[in-house]
């Protein structure tokens, strides 16, 4: 009987860097399609669901910095608060000493639903500006609502753009899990229903 062939994939390259003191990126290059796909991060962090989750999750992120502090690529990075706003030209460096904001996640502790939205001030109350988040809130309380960072942005440019893609991910706008109306970003958005507007943030 012959032996049945498998399939390799050779060539493929792997790149990873450190993003912040918790944060590792990592890009994969194909070379078979020639262009790179991003993870977008390792995070070292107990809060992803489940115990076995978060322990793998922290096991990948320790393995990659240990990798990184032997080739001398890894730095402390000192904790600041947000709030610096400032608007960066391409030729600014990014300054990964100083967050622009935040991209979050609250939860509605009472059924479950979800709203993504971003944040650029160093607020530990602040749970969402969204029209049907804010209903909700001022129903129930919001004792029952609790909120989850999910990602850091150190410019406006770069928030903008992970609201974006976190609302798509979760295909938030058509999820009925979800809160949120609008797809995200910079601006203003028309509701849904074609009623007011909502500060996508």
């Amino acid at each position: 009987m012959a032996r049945k062939s498998e399939k390799t994939l050779s060539g493929l390259k792997l790149n990873f860097f450190q993003w912040t003191e918790n944060e590792i990126r990592v890009t994969i290059q194909n070379p078979h399609e020639g262009k790179k796909s991003l993870i977008t991060s390792v995070e070292h962090t107990n809060r992803h669901h489940g115990k076995n989750k978060a322990r793998t999750h922290n096991n990948i992120f320790n393995f990659f910095k240990e990798v990184l502090e032997a080739n001398g690529k890894w730095k402390e990075i000192k904790e600041t608060n947000l709030g610096k706003k400032r608007n960066l030209s391409e030729k600014d460096e990014i300054d990964l000493e100083n967050k622009y904001g935040f991209i979050y996640i609250t939860t509605n502790l009472e059924n479950g639903m979800k709203y993504v939205g971003k944040h650029s001030r160093n607020d530990e109350t602040y749970l969402g500006s969204g029209v049907r988040l804010k209903e909700a809130i001022e129903e129930l309380g919001e004792e029952n609502f609790e909120r989850e960072i999910i990602a850091y942005a150190y410019t406006s440019e770069q928030l903008n753009h992970l609201e974006k893609m976190y609302i798509d991910t979760f295909n938030a706008v058509e999820d009925p899990s979800f809160y949120n109306l609008a797809p995200g970003g910079d601006g203003w958005y028309e509701k849904k229903e074609g009623v007011n507007k909502e500060e996508a943030c």
